[in-house]
């Protein structure tokens, strides 16, 4: 099994979750079955003191091993729990933008109009870069923590104390 692209967890590439060793003569065949329950998919996650499963896809891969799959398809998971958060000013945009209803926050705060010059900028810095700029500077956002908002000068200490408040109300 291939996990969620975009997990909150470093988790491996891929995870066992059955086998079956079964012999074969040439141009035989046989039918394996597994079954993928929950905890399939799931990991321990310590802010719930339980498994969790993330929403998004998944590629199940059927193979010989892992470097010989054989058979792929997808499935899509939608999690019925959500984890509990605790905003800090080491939390990341990204974990904001987990949340759908800080998500609407977080595009707000940084929704601004911004000007040609930074337009410009954006661009050229772009070019600059090459392939997969654009990419790379998303992620980057993602991965901020939010005390950066204060180093960039988008608020003050006070008002991200004040943010931090409201977002663990």
């Amino acid at each position: 099994m291939s996990c969620v692209p975009h997990s909150r967890v470093n988790r491996a590439v891929r995870e066992l979750r059955g086998f079956q060793k079964i012999a074969l003569q040439p141009g035989e065949e046989k039918e394996v079955v597994f079954e993928l329950d929950f905890r399939s998919f799931a990991y321990y996650e310590t802010k719930m003191n339980d498994w969790f499963v993330e929403s998004g896809e998944i590629e199940i891969a059927v193979g010989a091993s892992s470097r010989d799959i054989r058979l792929t398809g997808h499935v899509e998971m939608v999690s019925s729990m959500t984890i509990p958060m605790q905003y800090t000013r080491y939390s990341t945009v990204g974990e904001l933008m987990a949340d759908p209803a800080k998500a609407a926050f977080v595009h707000s705060l940084f929704g601004q109009e911004k000007s040609e010059e930074e337009i410009q900028q954006e661009k050229e810095s772009d070019a600059a870069m090459g392939a997969g700029a654009e990419k790379m500077r998303r992620q980057m956002m993602m991965d901020m923590p939010l005390s950066a908002l204060v180093s960039y000068g988008r608020m003050s200490e006070k008002q991200l104390k004040g943010l931090l408040e409201e977002l663990n109300r």
